[in-house]
């Protein structure tokens, strides 16, 4: 029972660790790829915002409209022209883009992601479509999984994009990370930690199981005595 526990633990452990780095790969992989989604669905708005007649205008609205309401994260989509001047955005509400705003002066913060897809008419350059990526919003089917098991951050070299919680502490024995690529060549650092409740948990289940081995050894031993002494005194009581 002690040799199980004593090789059960680091085992455990070892497991906890494999886990983190499947899961790290598995979300990086899940977020290039729902990145990748938002960048075609950007791209379709470019097509649609290379005429910048009236009726097109409001068709690309819509379909702006959509894409925010259908990708989680994609904060907010502007239609910017070639002097750089918004010339439609949705939601027609945000509160940090308007239309006539220039797209040099719109500000980024950490946690934002900006996304510009070029327009063309032909060969003639008509603009951009600029696409706000919030990365806490993008990554909440993520965060709300790993809930109580696992902290993550994202970050773009220095600059933390998103963390689940701060300051972001690692343990180093568990802790992973992998390359993120979204198409506008963004590169990203995701990185994976157990909390210390799951790691405490591996160990706990560990422990269980020496305990339960231990009490199964005590019930055996208890077992082989009272059939060695009960056989003892039949024998007794045959021989009188």
């Amino acid at each position: 029972s002690v040799g199980f526990c004593r090789f059960q633990v680091p085992e455990n452990l070892n497991t906890v660790k494999t886990e983190t780095s499947s899961l790290t790969r598995s979300y990086a992989l899940e977020a290039e790829i729902r990145n990748n989604s938002i960048h075609e669905a950007l791209t379709l708005l470019a097509d649609r915002g290379s005429s910048s007649n009236q009726k097109n205008l409001e068709g690309w609205i819509r379909d702006a409209d959509f894409f925010v309401e259908a990708f989680t994260g994609l904060d907010c989509v502007a239609l910017v022209d070639e002097k750089y001047q918004v010339a439609a955005v949705a939601p027609e509400d945000h509160l940090l883009i308007s239309k006539g705003t220039n797209a040099n002066d719109i500000g980024s913060v950490s946690e934002e992601i900006h996304i510009w897809v070029p327009i063309y008419e032909g060969t003639s350059f008509k603009g951009f479509i600029l696409g706000i990526l919030n990365f806490a919003s993008f990554m909440e089917p993520v965060t709300e999984e790993i809930q109580g098991r696992y902290e993550i951050q994202v970050a773009e070299g220095t600059m933390v994009a998103m963390e689940t919680t701060s300051p972001f502490e690692v343990d180093e024995r568990f802790f992973s990370t992998e390359t993120v690529t979204l198409r506008d060549t963004t590169v990203l650092t995701l990185g994976l930690t157990p909390t210390a409740s799951t790691v405490d948990a591996a160990v706990a289940l560990a422990r269980n199981s020496f305990i339960f081995s231990v009490l199964g050894t005590f019930i055996a031993v208890g077992a082989v005595y009272f059939a060695q002494n009960y056989n003892a005194i039949a024998n007794v009581n045959r021989a009188r």
